[in-house]
């Protein structure tokens, strides 16, 4: 019988482990690729939709060039939490445990690991939706760490930073007419139909509370917009629909602690939005990760998620790391509009 430390074992078990909701993730990124190598393939539109051209019956066909097309490799950086066991583990009531539960060792052990699995699923999880965050609000993805420094710039030019009476606070803005002039941009650049507001909470008090937005709201002979929030999970709330543009407003309230100067910042900068499209082909790319297996060898594997473990005698421990080389994507670079309104 496999060890439940066997590789195969942990790979099998991290498939079983159900997805994490996040917001971005499950509205936006939908898609996912791993490579069977350490470097992915960066592959991105950017602009412009020309027509097939009209030629005589006599002439040969036209060629067409690959307008706004950019293919290159990157090699995303290692993310690999992980987690020591040792014998005092195996040996105490685990957390939430009932203490007049009998259980051996072993059975402990199991248990660990299965939680174990988890909880660096989750750091991974988190992490991913930091960099899918950094993606939509700069058109960047940063990847800083020990040995890593390491930036992949999507040439992300579609923002606006509103000042003086245009910002949403102020009684002379019009966000409505904001949103229906950045909308507009990104289908005339990229051909895609934004369907989604990502918005800071100050953002959508803002908006709601807006005069323009209050009357177009009482305006009751023509829909212009539909207010009716819900709380969701995961810290999202949905504000509605204003339905004269197609676009459904979220505001999506979560944290991070940063790296650098271990500060707690929003996923969603404060004052500032995104106007997006759930169909514009966001996804992770995964490449692939390198381990050594327990006959000592070299070993390539693709996925997500490879978990391994091993141990040391000196002190007595046993390591379970879960390793991800994942990289957010955007379909087309012009698909998507950041706007800071407050």
């Amino acid at each position: 019988m496999p060890s439940i430390y066997d590789l195969r074992t942990l790979i099998s078990a991290v498939r079983q482990i159900p997805p994490a909701n996040t917001f971005l993730g499950d509205t936006l990124f939908t898609e996912s690729t791993p490579f069977d190598t350490e470097q992915v393939e960066v592959e991105f539109q950017k602009g412009k939709r020309k027509m097939a051209p009209f030629v005589s019956p006599l002439l040969p066909g036209k060629v067409m060039d690959r307008h706004g097309y950019t293919t290159s490799f990157f090699k995303p950086a290692l993310i690999k939490p992980m987690r020591a066991i040792t014998s005092i583990d195996l040996n105490k009531k685990l957390f939430g445990q009932n203490p007049f539960e009998t259980s051996s060792p072993e059975e402990r052990a199991q248990e660990l690991l299965a939680r174990d699995l988890v909880e660096l699923d989750d750091y991974i999880t988190r992490r991913e939706e930091w960099m899918r965050a950094q993606l939509l609000f700069t058109g960047k993805v940063i990847q800083k760490g020990d040995g890593v420094d390491q930036v992949l710039d999507f040439d992300f030019d579609n923002k606006a930073v509103l000042s003086g009476t245009a910002v949403w606070s102020n009684p002379a803005s019009d966000p409505l007419g904001d949103l229906g002039k950045w909308r507009l941009q990104v289908i005339q650049k990229s051909g895609i139909t934004p369907d989604v507001v990502i918005m800071a909470s100050d953002v959508a008090t803002a908006f709601i509370s807006n005069e323009k937005v209050q009357k177009a709201l009482e305006n009751r002979r023509i829909n212009l917009a539909n207010i009716d929030p819900k709380q969701l999970a995961n810290g999202v709330t949905y504000h509605g629909t204003i339905t004269s543009l197609g676009l459904e407003l979220y505001s999506y309230d979560d944290w991070y602690l940063d790296d650098e100067t271990d500060e707690e910042l929003p996923m969603v900068p404060t004052g500032t939005l995104a106007i997006a499209s759930t169909r514009a082909k966001f996804s992770m790319h995964y490449g692939a990760v390198t381990i050594v297996s327990k006959e000592e060898e070299f070993s390539t594997i693709r996925g997500s998620r490879v978990p391994q473990s091993w141990v040391t005698k000196e002190p007595a421990q046993r390591f379970l790391q879960v390793s991800s080389r994942p990289l957010p994507m955007p379909g087309n670079s012009d698909s998507w509009f950041v706007a800071k309104v407050l």
